[in-house]
């Protein structure tokens, strides 16, 4: 779609007939002449007269956007002297009427231009007719879309393997073994002693084959204590 910025027109906020508006101006203007004049003979009839039938004479012409129009949605009529005297042609239309749109929106006021009377002509049916003046519009460029800001890609992720686990060391095996052997010889010794002693036996702690040499060795002792006791070389 073609854009032009409305500030790029030149144009200056001033009295119109007693109330503020747009003037649209310049130093390059160009003419152009309008449609539809024949439809509203009156009040071509009453222009006429105020300027006493002369086409130098400059008069000031509004220009009203008709998005209602069931024809044109992008139709622009001129307005003079109190009352509608015709149209802007379509293509000239369609390039303005956005643009005196945004100068509504911008300042909230209708747009003026300058116009004059034109003389009799056939295209106006043997009547007067209207010119407006215009500046020439800036070019137009068609509004190419933008595209769409490139999507930056996510950075990759180092991921580090999995160390592979380490096997112990020969050294370190063979203590371990040794220290499970001997606790296992220590758990067999105390298994064994509770087991004599849940059967009321213990374990010898003098070196005697057998048990009647252990109770000779007592009778031995006791004979040789009541000696002493005898001799009183006994100890007190």
């Amino acid at each position: 779609m073609h854009h032009v910025d409305e500030m790029s027109v030149p144009h200056t906020l001033t009295t119109v007939e007693s109330q503020s508006a747009v003037w649209i101006a310049g130093g390059n203007l160009a003419r152009h002449e309008a449609v539809g004049e024949a439809y509203n003979p009156e009040q071509m009839r009453r222009i006429v007269a105020s300027v006493h039938g002369r086409t130098d004479v400059v008069l000031p012409a509004w220009l009203v956007p008709e998005p209602q129009n069931p024809h044109d949605p992008q139709a622009v009529w001129i307005w003079m002297l109190g009352g509608k005297v015709g149209y802007l042609p379509r293509e000239l239309a369609a390039q303005w009427s956005p643009i005196l749109a945004r100068f509504r929106a911008r300042y909230d006021l209708a747009v003026a231009c300058q116009a004059q009377i034109d003389p009799p002509s056939a295209a106006n049916q043997g009547g007067f007719g209207v010119a407006v003046w215009l500046p020439a519009l800036p070019a137009a460029h068609p509004s190419v879309p933008r595209p769409p800001p490139p999507v930056a890609a996510r950075p990759a992720v180092a991921v580090s393997p999995r160390p592979a686990p380490a096997a112990p060391p020969s050294e370190q095996l063979s203590k371990t073994l040794a220290a499970l052997a001997a606790a296992k010889k220590e758990l067999e010794s105390v298994e064994e002693a509770l087991e004599v002693q849940s059967f009321g036996f213990y374990r010898p702690r003098y070196g005697f084959e057998s048990s009647a040499e252990y109770v000779a060795r007592l009778k031995a002792i006791k004979d040789e204590q009541q000696a002493l006791i005898k001799t009183d070389k006994a100890a007190p």
